[in-house]
């Protein structure tokens, strides 16, 4: 049993592929992105949102799974400067 609210950040394929894994725990998850193209589209009927809203949802365990390099890094950057902390607010999954 989770108490904090869960995050799923990225929804390229590994995100795409976590996704449907959580699905099938029956697992509740907010799923955020960039991506212009993919945010407020459906995909495995959950909606996905702007990144900008895990501000908005208290206490989440984030876990990221994007594949690039750089966009690792630009996650982590904003995860910190909104006071997140590695491992106990959020973790990356490769």
């Amino acid at each position: 049993f989770r108490s904090r609210p869960l995050v799923l950040w990225g929804a390229g394929k590994n995100g795409k592929d976590m996704a449907k894994l959580l699905q099938s725990y029956d697992d509740d998850f907010h799923w955020v992105c960039d991506n212009r193209r993919k945010i407020g589209k459906d995909i495995y009927g959950i909606r996905l949102e702007h990144y900008k809203q895990v501000m908005t949802i208290e206490n989440p365990q984030i876990m990221i799974v994007v594949a690039s390099p750089e966009g690792k890094k630009e996650i982590e950057e904003k995860l910190i400067s909104w006071n997140k902390n590695p491992v106990s607010d959020y973790w990356f999954f490769a």
